[in-house]
């Protein structure tokens, strides 16, 4: 990349900021995303100066408490949030009126979102939280539509949908095409500004009951099927820069009602959900006996009883395993996806690892209180339940959801009554679901 171009950047922000113009913006669009992560910390550095300060903040402040005549008070306020705006929210919401300014916009905030975390003593959320105060009023009322996905959907859309499908990749648009045949949906989310790029999407089967296995999804339904469940399979973000904002909920919410004035024989409502990094972030340390969760090596252990402990160690060594204690035979043998080609391993890990998986989901929580499954956070504060027999082993058999998952998917639950909850406890968001979709 030339050296000159994260110069290129810096002097049309600059020059925007001097005299507002386009051509400034233009030159933003066509070079920030040439630059590199080093770069683009520094463009975020050189931004963070066009913000309001504390001092500044406390001065328009005082001068709006001044004494003033009594009619005079409602210009005064509307004065004050004239200078309340920061030239940097001048300079975001002009990208509206730019070819490509939304979407520069959302990846612009989710490099922020990413780099920020990683830059020492640098406060990201300012900058972050002019954006979001845009994106919460672009993305309400009049600029969003939900638009099925079928055959019959332009290839670009469908070849869109394959490669931002991060829960269950596919490798051909045949397997897209399988997962739009036979009871099977899929549902999008644009904006009028973005019609080429949903910004969120979810994948549904229509099953008889609720599934247990990914493959029951991916294969072929059976042919007298009478379906009575919708499963909610694969939801995506394709826009990180929308992290945070509830369009997933959104989605769910015009979802289920679509589906539900099309298929009348639809009655239950559900997830099959993976949990990502189950392996690698929460029992791989658990078993080094890392600390940092409310479960520790000791608890995990205790859910085996002696029967599962020697059968599994004596699997392990009959293989030429060479550890003795079980904690780090266990560590060893879940290291590597072949343990589920092994039915004593299957037979005797089901059961404690999925009393262990459900107290993750319902027990470990982050620093906020929410649960530290990322997914499960999500369903549950949309109204979701889940409950142990829910909690599926051998849910996802594939490689890939061995290795990140120990091959266990969760149906989260969603109730009938959980629309009649939204409209009566969330109004605004309902508002919301009705403005975006007039019915």
């Amino acid at each position: 990349m030339a050296k000159g171009t994260l110069k290129n950047v810096k002097k049309a922000l600059k020059g925007f900021f001097r005299h507002p113009e386009e051509a400034s913006l233009e030159v933003l669009l066509r070079d920030y995303r040439s630059l590199e992560d080093e770069e683009k910390a520094q463009f975020f550095e050189e931004l963070s100066r066009y913000g309001l300060s504390y001092e500044e903040w406390q001065e328009k402040v005082r001068s709006f408490l001044e004494p003033v005549p009594q009619g005079d008070w409602r210009e005064r306020l509307r004065h004050l949030r004239g200078e309340l705006v920061t030239p940097r929210e001048r300079f975001f919401k002009s990208f509206a009126s730019v070819k490509g300014g939304l979407k520069f916009l959302l990846d612009l905030r989710a490099d922020l979102r990413r780099l920020g975390r990683r830059m020492r003593g640098f406060d990201w959320h300012e900058i972050d939280q002019d954006i979001v105060f845009l994106l919460d009023m672009w993305f309400v009322e009049g600029f969003l539509y939900l638009s099925e996905i079928g055959l019959d959907t332009p290839y670009r859309q469908i070849s869109f949908l394959k490669e931002h499908d991060m829960v269950h990749p596919m490798t051909t648009v045949e397997d897209m095409a399988r997962r739009l045949g036979k009871d099977r949906l899929c549902y999008a989310l644009y904006h009028v500004l973005m019609p080429e790029e949903p910004i969120v999407f979810i994948e549904v089967a229509l099953t008889e009951g609720i599934v247990s296995s990914i493959k029951e999804i991916m294969e072929p339904p059976p042919e007298r099927q009478r379906p009575n469940t919708a499963i909610f399979y694969s939801i995506n973000n394709t826009q990180q820069g929308l992290a945070g904002l509830g369009l997933g909920k959104v989605l769910i919410g015009k979802v289920v009602e679509e589906i539900r004035r099309k298929y009348p024989n639809i009655k239950n409502f559900a997830t099959l959900s993976p949990i990502p990094g189950l392996w690698r972030r929460y029992f791989e340390p658990l078993l080094r006996g890392e600390g940092g969760f409310k479960m520790t090596r000791e608890g995990l252990l205790r859910l085996f009883p002696e029967e599962a402990r020697e059968a599994i160690l004596s699997r392990y060594r009959s293989l030429g395993g060479k550890r003795e204690d079980f904690a780090e035979a266990l560590h060893e043998l879940l290291s590597s996806p072949d343990w589920i080609e092994e039915p004593v391993y299957v037979r005797h890990l089901a059961e404690p690892l999925r009393k262990a998986v459900y107290f993750y989901l319902t027990e470990e929580k982050d620093p906020r209180g929410r649960p530290l499954d990322p997914v499960a956070n999500f369903h549950l504060e949309n109204g979701a339940t889940v409950s142990p027999e829910h909690v599926r082993f051998l849910g996802n058999p594939y490689d890939y959801g061995v290795r990140n998952s120990l091959s266990f998917m969760v149906n989260y639950i969603y109730h009938l009554h959980w629309l009649e909850q939204i409209k009566e406890t969330l109004p605004s968001l309902w508002g919301k679901i009705k403005g975006v979709f007039p019915s």
